[in-house]
């Protein structure tokens, strides 16, 4: 049974898109294959304590390598962040997630961003909520890997996440027990503490 344990006050942030309504634009859709579908990239984006885009990998692919290829030259070339932010308030690197959506053919050819990074599957939601419903937490990972300090994370809405309060301790209990946050690494090869996010989804069973 879910226990609706609240988390630790945090002052964690995790890396702050600038402009994120600018990475994709409709001029970038490109023409795919078979004329219409429906095709989605999820990336980590690995962000310095600068602010500086250091990385970005394909966490769930298109399967279309060219098109997960455009994606990260897209948010190389536009995406700008506010950088993570320890809870000393001192910078660190940070990793935020996303997915950028490209519909053609039915429907609009706008690219949009949408996806999760885990779900939970629940007996019922409260009365009013939509199901699926999403939250979209962010979380400090020290350097062996553990998670703290989880917490809802303020923004751009693209994935679609209510962060309906009830749900955020239990979205933080079920991302510490199931998610395996991504190790992160200075350019020397050393393992490093860094704030990073995900979309907690919930739904009922069948």
């Amino acid at each position: 049974m879910l226990s609706f344990v609240l988390a630790a006050a945090a002052q964690v942030s995790a890396p702050v898109p600038l402009n994120l309504k600018g990475w994709v634009s409709p001029t970038d859709m490109p023409e795919l294959p078979g004329g219409r579908g429906f095709w989605m990239v999820g990336v980590d984006l690995l962000v310095d304590t600068d602010g500086t885009l250091r990385g970005c990998t394909i966490e769930r692919t298109s399967t279309i390598a060219a098109l997960d290829k455009l994606t990260c030259d897209l948010i190389h070339k536009r995406a700008r962040f506010r950088p993570a932010q320890w809870a000393d308030g001192s910078p660190v690197t940070g990793v935020y997630r996303t997915s950028v959506g490209y519909s053609q053919g039915d429907g609009s050819d706008m690219p949009w961003l949408y996806g999760y990074d885990l779900e939970v599957r629940v007996k019922s939601l409260p009365s009013g909520m939509r199901n699926p419903t999403r939250v979209r937490v962010m979380f400090a990972v020290d350097s062996a890997g553990a998670v703290s300090s989880c917490t809802a994370e303020p923004g751009e809405n693209f994935e679609m996440a209510e962060n309906k309060p009830i749900l955020v301790p239990v979205s933080c209990e079920q991302l510490m027990q199931n998610y395996k946050p991504i190790p992160v690494r200075d350019p020397s090869g050393n393992l490093i503490k860094s704030v990073q996010d995900a979309v907690v989804q919930f739904s009922t069973h069948k």
